[in-house]
């Protein structure tokens, strides 16, 4: 058992956040960021509701902040809450992908949704494909392989396409193609094809990745009613990913929020290598600036906010959450390196570790010392934490 009757760790032993980790968000500022974010989304959902989106209803959001200041988890946590408003979200770290050509960025977006999605965006096509055979469509039948021995035999079109749609059938892809280029456009009707099959084309250029970013965006909001949300973390001022940025808010896609995630040093990077870059970033619909983040105050409404959302046994009381915040905000004020939401995390998630192994009922400054000590070897602690022991 863990300090407070926890039965498990709250505090994630990942350096970098994950999606779970993100599910709990705390402090006023990363809150106050959410409710940017939402009421973006929002307002975009109020302007396409019931129609089809134009080159007007693109928004962009900046959010910007210092390593360790709770960006990522900000964005992993919004992409958690796609399914309750509307979105389909991807998730981009623009600093994993090497070397970042026009190719990689598109397979990272790719990647960057839940496979659900591409699920639901295929199903919903394949029953649209179904009802308008149904009402006689001729290249409809023909791309679901529908043929008259299978009305003979008593197999609907409705048992075609579920067939389909369980993998146990295929469509006809050079029929399919016919459907789709009576339609849609090019992008479109290759994006749909793609996903269809389960196989994505490659691309070499930014216009091909302009056409299939939009694709994606109004595909998604004419089948699934929903908006896409792209969130590109970590910018800098990397040529390639400037160009990309560039043109993706050059092209205003549709249906879609661009999120871009970066550190002071990388917006000045890019104020520095691209000024028209800079100068569209500067006029975002949204700029969120996380300064505050680090407070005293604010990282102690985090750490609270982790067990609190974990305190099942409710011994969790404010006098317990008073103390625990006295703690951090002396630790912070001994010890500036800890003073970012990532490095405080970590000496709680070994402090915790610490309590389960002396079955304390609370944090105490012991756990807090050996957690630093054990995190941080050869740092001086020892003077520093006589102030913990008075509190």
């Amino acid at each position: 058992m863990y300090a407070y009757g926890l039965e498990a760790n709250p505090y994630p032993s990942s350096p970098t956040p994950t999606e779970k980790d993100a599910k709990i968000l705390g402090g006023r500022r990363h809150k106050e960021a959410k409710s940017a974010i939402l009421e973006c989304i929002k307002e975009l959902h109020g302007k396409v509701d019931c129609r089809d989106a134009t080159a007007g209803d693109f928004r962009v959001i900046t959010v910007i902040q210092d390593v360790g200041s709770g960006k990522t988890h900000l964005a992993l946590h919004i992409k958690n809450l796609q399914g309750r408003h509307g979105i389909a979200c991807s998730f981009v770290d623009l600093s994993t992908i090497s070397p970042k050509t026009i190719s990689s960025i598109y397979n990272a977006i790719l990647k960057g949704f839940e496979n659900e999605f591409f699920v639901q965006l295929r199903t919903k096509f394949l029953q649209d494909l179904q009802e308008r055979a149904e009402q006689g469509d001729k290249a409809a039948k023909k791309a679901i392989d529908y043929t008259l021995v299978n009305k003979l035999a008593g197999i609907t079109i409705k048992d075609k396409v579920d067939d389909i749609v369980l993998g146990k059938n295929q469509v006809s892809v050079e029929n399919l193609n016919i459907y789709l280029n009576q339609r849609l456009n090019q992008f479109e009707s290759t994006l749909i094809r793609n996903v269809i099959t389960n196989s994505f084309s490659g691309i070499s250029s930014l216009e091909e990745l302009i056409g299939m970013m939009s694709s994606i965006s109004k595909l998604t909001q004419r089948f699934l009613g929903k908006l896409v949300l792209f969130e590109m973390d970590e910018l800098d001022g990397n040529i390639e990913s400037t160009e990309f940025v560039k043109g993706i808010i050059n092209a205003h896609i549709p249906a879609s929020i661009l999120m871009l995630i970066s550190t002071p040093s990388g917006y000045i990077e890019v104020q520095n290598t691209n000024p028209s870059v800079f100068d569209r970033l500067e006029k975002a619909n949204y700029k969120i600036d996380l300064v505050g983040s680090n407070s005293k105050e604010e990282l102690s409404e985090i750490a609270i906010e982790y067990i609190k959302h974990n305190d099942k046994a409710g011994q969790f009381g404010l006098k317990e959450q008073e103390e625990l915040s006295g703690k951090i905000q002396v630790l912070c004020d001994e010890f500036p390196e800890f003073r970012n939401v990532r490095s405080l995390i970590n000496i709680l998630y070994h402090t915790m570790e610490k309590s389960e192994e002396l079955e304390l009922e609370k944090i105490d400054e012991d756990a807090i010392y050996d957690a630093i000590r054990h995190s941080y070897p050869g740092l001086k602690v020892r003077e520093s934490l006589s102030i913990l022991e008075r509190k």
